[in-house]
């Protein structure tokens, strides 16, 4: 019975590739890639926010490192990216699971901004 099921699961996935490779056009297959996930629109103001938190955090952990900055001053950025990151959240959860307004993006922004100077 685990080896029909098997089988079968087998046949569909190599059938379903087939058909989303078989244009072979790189924008055949990034449709395809794109088509199965829900992932963040690269072109959302979320996600250029992200970005930046990101960016943040690598630069903090690198500044760690080589002894640019103490560790409690990286705790304390750190901390500080968390909380921009939580008020992210709240924003996307209160306008319906939707994308930032450009006010909100602002004043995240701003508070980037702020870290990056510090």
């Amino acid at each position: 019975m685990k080896n029909l099921f098997f089988v079968t699961a087998s046949i569909l996935w190599a059938c379903s590739t087939t058909f989303v490779f078989a244009d072979g056009s790189p924008q055949a297959t990034a449709r395809a890639n794109t088509a199965c996930r829900p992932a963040m629109n690269p072109c959302t103001r979320m996600h250029e926010l992200n970005l930046r938190l990101q960016n943040e955090w690598r630069m903090t952990t690198l500044n760690l490192e080589k002894g640019k900055i103490s560790a409690q001053k990286a705790e304390q950025l750190r901390s500080t990216l968390k909380s921009i990151l939580e008020r992210e959240a709240h924003y996307f959860s209160n306008n319906g699971l939707s994308d930032l307004t450009t006010d909100q993006q602002n004043q995240l922004n701003r508070m980037l901004i702020r870290i990056s100077n510090s």
